[in-house]
């Protein structure tokens, strides 16, 4: 009966079970149709997508091959042009630029040219101008490329003539290759390289400059500019040169030597002002003798044609043409070669050479003297004139002065270097520093097997005067030294521990505190003390004898005795005693002492005083200043260190008591406990940890279940159940399915 019990008892769990798998089962089957639904949805949208996308792709290539297309045809001026964007290169082709006034594309009106860093030029441009204006803005367009390919196919050859005025005004090209410009048509170089920071060099060679008339500020404001090279230069019809390397602050070379000019030039004012870095300059093929008698700069009048507002009064065309250039020392001048100038009103003007006393760049003063070489040599000059800049600029006469200057310096005086011991021993040959006034020199520091640098005297660099002081490095021997202080009786017997200090030659000392230490215990013992030698602080480096004190014992009759004590609040004593005596009648005092980790409070007896027979005691009493005491933690864990409780933490001062309590936690049992329940925060972090033991579970079985009728002869023969009415396996195991299915149906609750 118990089994048949049993079997109807599973069978109505599993028809309950078996509408929730069914439904299970049609979820999950609604679910895949569901997402096989929704991926086929998605593959025709992705495909949608893709043939938009591809549409519209073909919609933008259509697009950019029609705006390459337009490039292609695009013209400034008439010169055909492309642009590609990807690399920002502008290219012209072959054709012909008009130059007129509407050089629009100047003002940034076309973005292509404008935005472009590589400008290249594939093809032949000629170039036709209009009769009122001839001022080419074609390469200054792309002021911010960086390179320019292609310069060879320009061709100035046609119909001229042609301005190169502000050519490559203001852009940032590296280099320039200007081997093919040669032309007779060009007549204005005006501002043609102005304002170019990239620029470094400038070869002019291939250029025929025999008909340009004006040069004004062509290389100004190139602050990378290093060098020009001109070659053999036809400049005679060049009437003004103003500002023609104007501020050119890293310019070293332009070889002017070649050139060919004529009396037609009237303006170099400011010709080489501010050419900081040029130091080797020849001026004597510029043709000066007329540039005195521009009143400005500014006028535009020609020579002879007496037009244009110009006045040939004796004025300023010769102005500053050399001021600033504060590293020139070597100066060739000529037979047509002028210095100075005065106008009609009196002012007085020059070329500015720079003036003794005034500073270089490293603020140094420019001193020396300007000699021509004559029968001698840029480094040993030998002519007969020898002045100051300002001199130099007075008294030339190009008539009979003409030749090579160079800057003659006032020779300094030696610089003298010594390396020494403690003792002024030589420790290698001296060095002499030998050079003229202004000049830079430097000394190191050296280095001598068994010597210790100590230190040095005088300026380590500097520049040359004419009054230098010598230069001495001073080194300590390696060796160990020591120092002894002693103490005697009147015949001469120690009376007290010598005192010894031990160091190497870069070593200090400082004995004083124990010397005082030692005088204040023997005159507690009676001793006075006489005389003393030798010193007790300084250097092991300095020779010397060492020290001592030389003491005469008093009568004990005559002697007493002061102690101070240093104790805290509890009279516990916290520093040594200080013992002082001395004969009866004399003066005694007592301090204080800055005892660390405590403050002082108080002191008990009289700090000074006299000495009297009796022994006098003075006590200074100090409290403890508090000091914030590492953590004591506090930790509840099982017999395998885990935690069962939340730790705590305890804080407090050094010295503060603590104290910890073990807890009642539900399920477990104290054990014991590591550590110092209770005691003192010390400056060492503590833990306390209870440990506790896992009680044993009580386990709770069923209610019994009612047992049906059963005649008491009958009996189940193959059953599993048991006689006393428990349910053994088989509930456990239906229990299992139902939960594993998902549908649990008042758990134990069927089986009641």
């Amino acid at each position: 009966m118990k089994v048949s019990k049993y079997l109807l008892l599973s069978t109505t769990i599993l028809g309950l079970m078996n509408p929730l798998v069914a439904l299970a089962d049609e979820q999950s089957h609604i679910s895949s149709d569901s997402s096989n639904q929704s991926s086929s949805e998605q593959i025709n949208k992705n495909n949608n997508q893709a043939t938009q996308k591809s549409k519209q792709q073909n919609n933008v290539d259509s697009k950019t091959n029609k705006a390459t297309s337009e490039a292609e045809d695009a013209t400034l001026n008439g010169l055909p042009y492309s642009y590609d964007a990807s690399t920002k290169t502008v290219t012209y082709h072959t054709g012909t630029y008009n130059i007129t006034r509407d050089d629009s594309v100047i003002n940034g009106n076309i973005a292509d040219i404008n935005n472009a860093e590589h400008v290249v030029i594939d093809g032949k441009i000629n170039f036709v101008r209009d009769n009122d204006y001839y001022n080419i803005a074609l390469f200054r367009a792309s002021s911010e490329a960086n390179t320019i390919e292609g310069l060879k196919n320009v061709d100035f050859s046609g119909a001229g003539p042609y301005t190169l005025k502000s050519l490559f005004l203001n852009t940032h090209y590296r280099s320039l290759d200007l081997s093919s410009l040669g032309t007779a048509s060009i007549d204005n170089t005006t501002e043609m390289f102005r304002n170019m920071p990239n620029l470094e060099h400038v070869d002019l060679t291939a250029l025929d400059m025999s008909n340009v008339t004006r040069t004004e500020s062509m290389f100004a404001f190139d602050p990378s500019l290093k060098s020009v090279k001109f070659g053999k230069q036809n400049l005679s019809n060049v009437h003004r040169m103003t500002k023609m390397f104007f501020h050119d602050v890293n310019l070293e070379s332009v070889d002017t030597e070649n050139w060919t000019t004529s009396d037609q030039l009237d303006g170099v004012k400011n010709m080489f002002n501010g050419d900081s870095a040029m130091k080797k300059l020849d001026i004597s093929t510029i043709n000066m003798t007329n540039t005195a008698m521009l009143t400005s700069d500014s006028k535009t009048q020609e020579p002879g044609t007496g037009t244009g507002g110009g006045d040939w009064t004796p004025g300023e065309g010769l102005n500053s043409m050399l001021a600033n250039m504060i590293q020139l020392k070597e100066l060739k001048v000529g037979v047509n070669n002028n210095f100075k100038s005065v106008d009609g009103a009196g002012n007085h003007y020059n070329v500015g050479l720079h003036a003794v006393g005034e500073k270089d760049l490293n603020g140094y003063e420019y001193l020396g003297g300007w000699r021509n070489i004559g029968a001698g040599t840029v480094d040993n000059p030998a002519g007969e004139n020898s002045w100051s800049s300002e001199n130099f600029m007075r008294f030339f006469d190009r008539s009979k002065d003409a030749g090579t200057y160079v800057w003659d310096p006032r020779k300094a005086d030696d610089v003298t270097v010594r390396y020494v011991d403690e003792n002024n021993n030589y420790l290698e040959k001296p060095i002499v520093i030998q050079g003229n006034v202004g000049d830079p020199y430097s000394t190191k520091q050296k280095v001598f097997e068994g010597y210790t640098f100590h230190d040095v005297q005088g300026d380590v660099s500097g520049r040359l005067t004419d009054s230098v002081k010598p230069i001495i490095y001073t080194y300590y021997k390696n060796n160990g030294s020591n120092h002894t202080v002693n103490f005697y009786d009147m015949n001469g017997k120690k009376i007290a521990d010598q005192i010894n200090r031990t160091g190497t030659y870069q070593d200090s000392y400082d004995l004083t505190d124990q010397v005082n230490k030692t005088l204040a215990a023997l005159k507690a013992k009676g001793y006075q003390s006489v005389s003393n030698y030798g010193v007790i602080k300084g250097n092991f480096g300095k020779v010397h004898d060492g020290a001592g004190y030389i003491l005469t014992k008093l009568p004990a009759s005559e002697v007493g005795t002061v102690k101070a004590n240093y104790v805290d609040e509890q009279g516990k004593t916290i520093a040594d005693s200080e013992i002082n005596g001395g004969k009866l009648g004399s003066n005694y005092k007592t301090e204080k002492k800055d005892i660390k980790g405590y403050t002082f409070k108080a002191v008990k007896g009289n700090e000074t005083g006299q000495i009297t027979k009796q022994e006098q005691t003075v006590t200074y009493v100090y409290t403890k200043n508090p000091e914030k005491g590492a953590d004591v933690t506090v930790k509840y864990t099982d017999e395998n260190g885990q935690e069962l409780a939340k730790s705590e933490v305890k804080t407090g001062n050094v010295g503060d008591k603590y104290t910890t309590e073990k807890k009642e936690l539900t399920g477990y049992t104290f054990k014991e406990v590591k550590g110092s329940t209770n005691g003192e925060f010390t400056d060492k972090a503590q833990t306390v940890t209870y440990i506790y033991t896992k009680n044993d579970d009580n386990s709770v079985k069923p209610s019994e279940p009612v047992q049906p009728n059963t005649p008491d002869n009958q009996t189940d023969s193959n059953t599993n159940a048991k006689n006393d009415g428990s349910y053994d396996g088989i509930t456990d195991k239906l229990f299992d399915i139902i939960h594993h299915k998902g549908a649990f149906y008042y758990g134990y609750q069927i089986f009641k």
